[in-house]
């Protein structure tokens, strides 16, 4: 095989590999369009959500739901967290479980 035909080889060989780049590159960027078209029409169906049930309920239900969602996963919240102040989260969490699984526990 002569040097010249080598390179021709090599040069055709980087178009194919470069037309293959570009065309999963392609197929990938569709996909992250989609996922994100999805993922903002899912938002936008939970703002829509959210809107629609906040418009029958008063202020206080509505600034409730709002600390409800806003600290729940963060601050373990729960609606009874601030009313008892002897009560520590440990305590009323094992109570709560207790309540849920059918147990009967004595108040605080």
């Amino acid at each position: 095989m002569s040097n010249g035909l080598f390179a021709a080889l090599v040069v055709a060989m980087c178009f194919v590999g470069a037309m293959a780049q570009k065309n999963r590159a392609m197929a990938v960027g569709e996909q992250y369009v989609e996922f994100s078209q999805d993922r903002n029409a899912d938002i936008g169906r939970a703002m829509q959500r959210t809107t629609g049930a906040a418009a029958g309920r008063s202020r206080e239900e509505r600034i409730e739901s709002f600390v409800r969602d806003r600290e729940n996963i963060s601050f373990s919240y729960r609606p009874t967290k601030y009313d008892v102040p002897g009560v520590t989260d440990e305590e009323a969490a094992t109570r709560e479980t207790q309540q849920l699984r059918g147990v009967k526990v004595p108040p605080p």
